[in-house]
């Protein structure tokens, strides 16, 4: 669902938002109806955020006109996710590697408690196990704190980065410690529980470090284990988009004083945090997208270039004076995401809610 009805819903409801023309909230409620019949006669056990279930009830909440609208489908949904998430919590505590598609932000329990933190009051507590699981996560040596063994990652991947044959652990936002990170900082913020903030910055250690192993310009992807019980081996220093590097840290910390300062004492912003070639975050959407970084720029006061408008604008230049056919559509990776940020930065009404599904808040 990432890419496809699902995210047109959320393209949709990011243009109804800014231009409040009714075609888009047809769009988005043809979407809705079109998953809802899927999830009635079909099982679907992605409870995640990006293009799973918890994507859709995220969508339904920041998108109603008032509590009653969807309130039968996000009962539904909320008692599925719920299934999921338990399942999940429990995996994750019992294993010794952890799998990554279970504790990620992505698909995993930091992308669901994101959805269940601006859900009904009642799914809390759920959040707050999903927190605690990270607390006692953050404490422990590997490979117990998020590594994820190589018979959990894909054996192509395995293949082409023969590294990753002990296994990696993922330092970005929407896979890796980064999304973590953030989800015990809003954890601390609405539970009063220091003891979450105190395993964000545990994890933000791990961070530092490894950005200190670039030169103070970003993070790996990922880190792989060193022998005799050495620091961990840094990979290549990742691309700077939402997903990986050096703006999916940044969001990790945004808004919590001693997350900032512990994350910019360590870092220095390169070239290639600028350019979006060097820094591949050329494409369009949302994901590795220029759109994505000036989204970021825009909520959360992050430095940027002035070269990103234009960036954007030239994708939906060309999208617009072109043939549609083969023109990736999507809202993740796709001219859908772009629209979505450029239509609000030009819109009285700003950005739409639907966008915070990038876990930024102003």
């Amino acid at each position: 669902m990432i890419d496809g009805a699902l995210g047109d819903a959320y393209t949709a409801s990011a243009l109804y938002h800014a231009t409040e023309d009714q075609k888009w909230w047809d769009l988005l409620m043809n979407r809705v109806s079109t998953l809802v019949e899927v999830l009635r006669t079909h099982r679907f056990d992605q409870g995640g955020l990006l293009g799973g279930l918890s994507g859709m009830a995220y969508l339904l909440t920041v998108s109603r006109h008032n509590e009653e609208e969807f309130s039968n489908a996000l009962s539904s949904l909320n008692s599925r996710i719920s299934t999921l998430a338990e399942r999940k919590l429990w995996d994750l505590h019992r294993s010794i590697g952890k799998r990554r598609e279970d504790y990620d932000y992505a698909v995993g329990l930091a992308g669901i408690a994101h959805y269940l933190f601006v859900a009904d009051e009642q799914y809390r507590g759920l959040a707050k196990q999903i927190c605690n699981e990270f607390a006692e996560l953050s404490l422990q040596p590997l490979p117990h704190s998020f590594w994820t063994g190589a018979a959990d990652l894909d054996p192509a991947m395995v293949e082409h980065t023969p590294e990753l044959g002990n296994g990696m652990r993922d330092l970005g936002f929407a896979h890796g410690i980064a999304g973590v990170i953030a989800v015990l900082k809003v954890g601390h913020k609405v539970f009063e529980d220091p003891s979450y903030l105190t395993a964000a910055t545990r994890l933000m250690d791990v961070l530092v470090a490894d950005i200190a192993e670039h030169n103070h310009s970003g993070p790996s992807y990922f880190q792989t284990p060193s022998p005799a019980s050495n620091p961990p081996r840094p990979s290549t220093k990742s691309r700077q988009a939402w997903c990986y590097g050096t703006p999916s840290a940044e969001i990790s910390a945004a808004g919590c004083q001693p997350l900032e300062q512990q994350l910019n004492s360590s870092l220095v912003h390169g070239e290639d945090y600028f350019d979006p070639q060097l820094g591949s975050f050329n494409d369009s959407g949302l994901c590795h997208g220029v759109a994505g970084r000036q989204y970021l720029a825009d909520q959360l006061g992050f430095a940027a270039s002035a070269s990103w408008l234009e960036h954007v604008e030239n994708q939906i230049t060309h999208f617009l004076s072109g043939p549609s056919t083969g023109v990736d559509l999507s809202f993740w990776h796709g001219i859908g995401g772009t629209t979505a940020v450029w239509a609000g930065r030009e819109s009285s009404h700003g950005y739409a809610p639907a966008l915070t599904i990038l876990g930024v808040k102003k």
